[in-house]
């Protein structure tokens, strides 16, 4: 009897094993020969064809490789948080089969030194690197189109980042780089078109950087605290082997009193004349398209401006507390009036916007005081809060009918004593 139960509990747990074997490397070959391989977890994929790295399972090793397939099928992402926070990860290696990283895959593995991204992955999400301060080096390949938000955020050791030939990248978005402190040099690729706000901020030993001509979006602050510059008539620019002027980033000194920009300029950074107190006047050629956040803020001396047609974009607060500010030509191609854009220009007593603008942030002219009409087109859907606040002498004629429903409630709000006065249906 005893014999026969000795057999039977053996039996029992040869075919335990088994089971353990399959589900571990799924084709009892323990992942093909990797030893951490089957102690990684996986998910199957909606397809119900390919799987997904969705946790590191068991693995105690800080050298991890991704194998190309699990159960006889392609492994083709890894999954957001799959390694978030793993202390003990030091390398990775991703195979061509990966195509996707999900969001915050590897965050704050701050131990990681390596990683080998594979040619075929489509974008960076957003997150993946985020704090893997030890990681000193990546290259990009070329069939990533996009890198999200915060991607390589406070790399601390990163100091060497490539993007392989003939490169897809179109995007670059915000904070990507941001604090990355060792890098000293970046050709951004030709095709890339937008670059987000503080993408390569605090980037404190970038002195070698290449902007493309092709970039139609800049965010504010985006290369903000880095060494470069080219000087030219007392401003700072960035830009490329073609057009050194593409980019202005700031003045040589804040006494500035008068300025030309650059005929090649494309873009006027945020804040590049904030509190230049000196400055009275400034040229803005055609062929500049966005204006940043906070650009002219606290010029008190600056009394008219002309913005050209091809601005297509005023940042928020860009000329608030410009005292002196009495006449805006703004552009016919402008698509927003930001918050705060001209909150506190007392003198402001001339301003037409344009049929192009859709909408008008919050206070964006609160104490405009000396302003005593303004016309608001159709073609604007939004307005925002308390636009208007502090207008006292203000009489706002609408083309619309009546207030949008869009329109905030708030909208006209003049002070504690109501609201600004309104004509609806006005047609010049």
């Amino acid at each position: 009897m005893k014999k026969v139960l000795a057999l039977l509990i053996a039996t029992f747990l040869l075919s335990m094993g088994a089971v353990m074997l399959t589900a571990c490397g799924g084709d009892g070959s323990i992942g093909g020969g990797q030893s951490n391989v089957e102690v990684l977890e996986y998910e199957l994929n909606a397809d119900q064809e390919s799987y997904s790295v969705v946790d590191i399972g068991s693995v105690t090793s800080g050298d991890v490789v991704i194998p190309e397939t699990y159960n006889d099928l392609p492994v083709t992402s890894i999954s957001a948080n799959a390694f978030k926070e793993e202390s003990s990860l030091k390398t990775v290696v991703i195979p061509s089969s990966v195509t996707n990283i999900g969001e915050y895959a590897f965050k704050g593995c701050y131990n990681m030194t390596s990683v080998m991204l594979p040619n075929g992955l489509t974008s960076i999400e957003a997150h993946v690197f985020d704090n893997c301060s030890k990681l000193t080096s990546i290259e990009i390949p070329a069939s990533v189109t996009s890198i999200g938000e915060y991607a390589f955020y406070m790399g601390m050791e990163l100091s060497s980042v490539t993007f392989a030939e003939n490169s897809l990248l179109t995007t670059i978005g915000n904070n990507a780089f941001s604090g990355c402190r060792w890098i000293e040099s970046i050709e951004i690729p030709s095709g890339v078109t937008s670059i987000g706000k503080y993408a390569f901020s605090e980037c404190l030993s970038l002195t070698n950087i290449e902007i493309p001509s092709g970039v139609t979006s800049i965010g504010d602050y985006a290369f903000d605290k880095t060494l470069q510059c080219n000087e030219k008539n007392g401003l700072k620019y960035l830009g490329n082997s073609s057009n050194k002027y593409l980019y202005l980033i700031g003045v040589v000194s804040q006494n500035i009193s008068e300025v030309k920009v650059d005929e090649n300029c494309k873009f006027i950074g945020a804040g590049v004349f904030s509190a230049c107190y000196s400055l009275v006047s400034v040229e803005i050629p055609s062929g500049v398209i966005s204006i940043g956040a906070s650009a002219f803020k606290g010029c008190s001396l600056l009394k008219n401006v002309v913005i050209p047609n091809t601005v297509t974009r005023l940042g928020s607060f860009a000329f608030e507390s410009c005292y002196e500010l009495k006449s805006v030509t703004l552009s016919n191609s402008l698509m927003a009036i930001e918050e705060n854009t001209f909150d506190g220009c007392f003198l402001l007593a001339d301003i037409t916007i344009p049929e192009s603008v859709k909408s008008i942030g919050d206070y964006a002219f609160k104490s405009c005081d000396a302003l005593t009409s303004i016309v608001i087109p159709k073609s604007v859907t939004s307005v925002g809060y308390r636009v208007f606040e502090a207008c006292y002498s203000l009489k706002i004629y609408c083309e619309a009918e009546s207030k949008p429903e869009s329109w905030d409630d708030a909208w006209n709000y003049l002070s504690n004593r109501g609201n600004c006065q309104v004509t609806w249906g006005y047609n010049a």
